[in-house]
């Protein structure tokens, strides 16, 4: 797999069905009208009160919202951001990334569902996901 920096955006963003942001934004890169049905989006950098990486409106837009720890995005993440803008509670999270990576809950059930990963950083998911990497790659 090839992976590159994009010299614009938006364009990558409209461009891509999968993306992935990790950066120490305090202001949307993202906007909801970039990212296309059936894309998902997973934002990384978020691990504290004022870091931003998603438009408010790309999670309200979300067909299915999981978060790696709900009461963590809640006050970290764009999670966080998107409850104090009134576009979406807590509820309308489907759920956490280990009931997800347990089969608890279905992933993805149709091609143009748009699926987004709030995800503000849980030492035992990261080392869980390093492990798989180290497994994944033969290290």
């Amino acid at each position: 797999m090839e992976v590159r920096v994009a010299p614009a955006l938006e364009p990558a963003v409209r461009d891509h069905r999968v993306i992935v942001t990790a950066t120490a934004s305090t202001t949307p890169l993202v906007m909801a009208s970039w990212v296309p049905s059936g894309a998902h989006v997973t934002s990384v950098g978020t691990g504290s009160p004022e870091k931003i990486e998603l438009e408010p409106a790309l999670l309200a837009r979300a067909d299915k919202l999981v978060a790696d720890r709900v009461s963590q995005t809640e006050r970290y993440g764009n999670l966080h951001h998107a409850i104090a803008a009134g576009l979406v509670t807590r509820a309308r999270v489907y759920g956490e990334l280990g009931d997800l990576a347990a089969g608890r809950l279905a992933g993805r059930e149709r091609p143009g569902e748009l699926t987004v990963a709030d995800l503000t950083g849980v030492g035992v998911q990261d080392a869980a996901i390093a492990q798989s990497v180290i497994e994944v790659l033969g290290l």
